[in-house]
């Protein structure tokens, strides 16, 4: 603070002095910096500083606390970056500092073109220009001097003659760069021409050819964008679909030509599918199968020749050989078919043989033998059904029925024999009903019969088979024997009761006796008997009691062991008695049973078995048979039947 100051000093020598300071305080200078403009601009631009007026007194601007020489000006234009202030110093040797001004001087962002390769290029071709890059520039190219639109990065593609540079800005500074001159050398227009229609079926070709020719001219053809191998020539011939280009290169430019559609029309493709073997037997057939397609048309064809009318998507081959078909599309084109060889093999020739007779007796069999007895397999058929386990080229056959034989040769192809019919002769069923008197012998097949009851045998008939004759045998009774009265003083015999009988003398029918009363003119032995006829049935009663007349004797005692077989017969009768026929002398007739005696054209033939009596001439009655000799008699009834 301005003032006098006091101060006691000790002296050396012990004697204190007194020191006095007028002192005088001289103010502090105050000086302002003011800017004339912004202070922050780019490189090359300056602002002017002025520091505000003040008397007695010097100026020095500082950059950075630092004196800058020869700035002693009331104003100074800084031109770089630098914290700015003036130092005033009056006449009082008294300094005042202004603030710092903070001036900020942006440098200007490079601003310089590289090309990538040669700025002259051909039609079609580019450089790429590029500026430095620099982080937080913004660019702006231009063209001519004239901005391009979007093109606001570091790198531009440049495809279009002109003059190029590019605007770098950076911190708002901007720096334009010197132009480049890019030069595009222009296509000549390359056109193609074709030779002929673009549009053809596959196998034909259309040769295409470039307009420009010349020594120094390369070709390259393309299609659909590809490269065509070895197409280096001004023509080319296309045969495939696609859009054909062509490059020509002059003066180490190539141009490219616009595309040329070419459409070739793709025949359907003709394959054949069998739908089964193509080797089959004789009668079957196989269809083939062909590609089916909208707007096709087809053409079979045998050994190359087309088929009349066989113009379907399939075809039936029942025949041996090389089949085939023609598609045409609707645009024409057409497309041939691989060869389908068909094989029809024909069937095994077959025959059956039968051993004998197709007709014959049940219980027998026939043997059916095979024409071919090489075939791979046999089968038998019966009515159409196949024989189990009949597999074999013979069959032994015992049923009646329609017989074939189903053969396969080693094609596998079969074949059906001929048919042979067999029938099966069954025996006959004769059923008989008869009767025979009580006590009396009944003869069946050769067997006397004594009683009642049902009967068979068998015998062959006309067709050599059995017979089987079944009978069912009835018993008559016999009515009773009468009574021989004789009347007194007369020579009439009674048989009692009354009724019809039979008178007999010496045993031989005695006729003119009737209701049972006998006039006796004769001597001899006399009985009588009553018959009892059921339908053809005659039945005998036994003899009555017998009355001898006029001393005349007869034995009663009968021939015993006479057969008489076959009874019925059907014409021929045989006799058989172990006593009588040994005897020569006995005496034999055949008498109807209303007695009548018949006596000539029937004789008797010796057999080993005994007697045979012809009987072929007589209608179907009842007879009776009288054997008698020297001591006795026998009569049998025979049935007469055919």
């Amino acid at each position: 603070t301005a003032g006098t100051y006091n101060r006691t000093v000790p002296s050396t020598n012990g004697c204190d002095s007194v020191i006095t300071l007028n002192l005088t305080v001289n103010s502090i200078p105050t000086v302002n910096v003011s800017a004339g403009g912004p202070t922050t601009f780019c490189q090359g631009g300056s602002v002017i500083l002025s520091a505000s007026p003040v008397t007695g007194g010097t100026y020095q601007w500082t950059n950075g606390g630092i004196d800058i020489p020869g700035a002693t000006q009331l104003s100074y234009i800084p031109t770089i970056t630098g914290n700015f202030a003036v130092r005033f110093t009056n006449v009082n040797g008294c300094v005042g500092n202004s603030a710092n001004t903070l001036v900020t001087v942006n440098p200007l962002p490079v601003a310089q073109i590289n090309a990538s390769g040669s700025t002259t290029f051909c039609a079609g071709g580019f450089v790429t220009l590029c500026a430095d890059s620099i982080l937080g520039a913004i660019y702006q190219w231009r063209r001519n001097g004239q901005d391009v639109v979007g093109a606001v990065n570091s790198c531009f593609r440049a495809d279009t003659t002109g003059n190029y540079s590019v605007l770098v800005s950076l911190n708002q500074c901007s720096t334009l760069s010197s132009s480049i001159l890019v030069t595009q050398i222009q296509s000549p227009g390359i056109t193609i021409t074709p030779n002929g229609p673009t549009t053809f079926c596959q196998g034909s070709t259309v040769q295409l050819c470039a307009n420009l020719s010349g020594t120094n001219v390369v070709y390259q053809w393309f299609r659909n964008g590809q490269l065509i191998s070895g197409a280096i020539n001004s023509c080319i011939s296309a045969s495939e679909t696609g859009a054909y280009s062509v490059s020509v290169t002059i003066n180490n430019c190539s141009f490219l030509s616009s595309a040329l559609l070419v459409f070739v029309n793709q025949p359907s493709l003709a394959i054949i599918s069998p739908a089964g073997p193509l080797s089959f037997c004789f009668g079957d057939s196989v269809v083939l199968n062909t590609n089916m397609g909208s707007g096709l048309s087809y053409q079979w064809q045998e050994n190359g020749v087309d088929l009349p009318g066989s113009t379907n998507m399939s075809f039936v081959a029942r025949t041996t050989g090389v089949f085939s078909v023609r598609i045409t599309t609707i645009s024409g084109c057409v497309s041939q078919s691989n060869d389908v060889i068909v094989s029809v093999n024909s069937l095994p020739p077959i025959t059956i043989l039968p051993s004998g007779n197709l007709s014959f007796c049940s219980g027998d069999s026939l043997v059916m033998t095979s024409s071919v007895t090489t075939y791979n397999q046999y089968q038998w058929l019966r009515n159409g059904i196949d024989i189990p386990g009949a597999t074999s080229a013979q069959y032994e056959v015992r049923l009646g029925g329609n017989y074939t034989l189903k053969v396969t040769n080693n094609n596998g192809c079969t074949n059906v024999s001929n048919t042979l019919s067999v029938n099966i002769l069954q025996p006959s069923l004769v059923t008989l009903i008869d009767s025979v008197c009580q006590g009396s012998i009944y003869q069946f097949c050769g067997t006397p019969i004594t009683q009642p009851g049902t009967y068979s045998c068998t015998l062959s008939n006309i067709n050599g088979c059995d017979s089987i004759i079944s009978l069912t045998l009835r018993s008559i009774i016999k009515p009773q024997p009468p009574l021989i009265t004789t009347s007194i003083g007369r020579d009439t015999l009674y048989a009692l009761p009354q009724g019809p009988t039979r008178w007999f003398r010496n045993g031989l029918p005695v006729f003119g006796g009737t209701n049972g009363v006998l006039p006796v003119s004769l001597a001899g032995t006399y009985y009588a008997v009553r018959d009892s006829i059921v339908g053809t049935i005659l039945c005998t009663s036994d003899s009555s009691n017998r009355v001898y007349k006029s001393g005349v004797f007869v034995s009663n005692e009968n021939i015993s062991n006479v057969i008489v077989f076959p009874n019925p017969t059907n014409g021929i009768l045989n006799l058989k008695s172990d006593y009588f026929f040994n005897s020569k002398d006995f005496e034999f007739k055949l008498v109807t049973s209303t007695g009548m005696l018949i006596q000539n054209g029937y004789s008797l033939s010796r057999k080993d078995y005994g007697y045979e009596v012809n009987l072929l001439d007589l209608p179907n009655s009842v007879y009776f048979i009288h054997i008698n000799d020297e001591k006795s008699k026998a009569i049998v009834k025979v049935v007469l039947r055919r």
